[in-house]
């Protein structure tokens, strides 16, 4: 989601959907699209309807919990978190946590959670953008760019150029020299129905998930898991939308600002 077209991007999950409505992953991007394109409401209605097929995924309580941070619904991301740590020990999780508690002024709650992360990167992988995520809550700008650094050495800096929880660092001569740094090798936006490379970075957080919490049932009740074009064609316009929606045109952010 990296070349500034969201309307063709999200043309492309949307088919995605149509293929395989059931499909946890597939209806969190919707969700995430909509986030990273501040479209709160519908990330919020779009995120509700994903966890309805699933209360335990995750990815889905996570992107909903930042969707309501930056609304400001600070208690209702808090509330978000701490269910989903109820299922799983993310650290984006506790990440979302740690920056909502923050934001609410609890620096407190949210330096414990900072420790939690620490403590979890000692004996697994805890992306270094996370932590970002924490220093910006906290308001430490200086900390959470030396953060970014790492994410880009770690691969985790692909959500830089839209994720709302950045947007303080807009303007930031060495934040926007990091984005420039991430996407040197993305010159052009891929043709329609083009499958991005395995490795790509638009497609990292994606990478696990594609493979579990999977509804392997079709719309018309046959099991389609098997079928290899059928995966194709649904990763393939995935990883295509991924790519698209990260980055809105000028015109789109115009329009935003028009509404605002």
């Amino acid at each position: 989601m990296n070349f500034g077209e969201p309307d063709r991007g999200l043309a492309e999950v949307r088919h995605a959907q149509e293929l395989d409505p059931l499909s946890l992953v597939v209806n969190t991007v919707l969700g995430m699209a909509y986030y990273r394109l501040h479209e709160y409401d519908q990330a919020t209605a779009q995120l509700r309807k994903t966890l309805e097929l699933d209360p335990n995924f995750s990815l889905a309580r996570q992107v909903l919990a930042q969707t309501f941070d930056m609304q400001g619904r600070l208690d209702e991301a808090i509330a978000e978190c701490r269910k989903g740590l109820e299922a799983s020990d993310a650290p984006a999780v506790l990440a979302t946590l740690a920056h909502a508690y923050a934001r609410k002024g609890n620096a407190k709650e949210a330096l414990e959670v900072l420790q939690q992360l620490k403590a979890q990167s000692e004996r697994r992988f805890v992306a270094a953008s996370n932590f970002a995520w924490v220093y910006l809550g906290l308001g430490d700008k200086e900390e959470a760019l030396n953060w970014l650094e790492k994410a880009y050495e770690d691969g985790s800096a692909y959500g830089i150029k839209m994720d709302p929880f950045f947007d303080p660092l807009r303007g930031e001569p060495r934040f926007e020299q990091l984005i420039d740094r991430v996407f040197a090798k993305t010159k052009s936006p891929p043709s329609a129905g083009v499958a991005i490379p395995e490795k790509s970075i638009a497609v990292l957080p994606f990478a696990i998930s594609l493979t579990i919490k999977r509804i392997p049932i079709s719309p018309t009740g046959s099991r389609m898991k098997s079928c290899p074009i059928w995966r194709r064609s649904r990763t393939a316009r995935l990883s295509a939308a991924l790519q698209l929606c990260s980055c809105p045109s000028q015109p789109a952010l115009a329009r935003k600002r028009n509404r605002g």
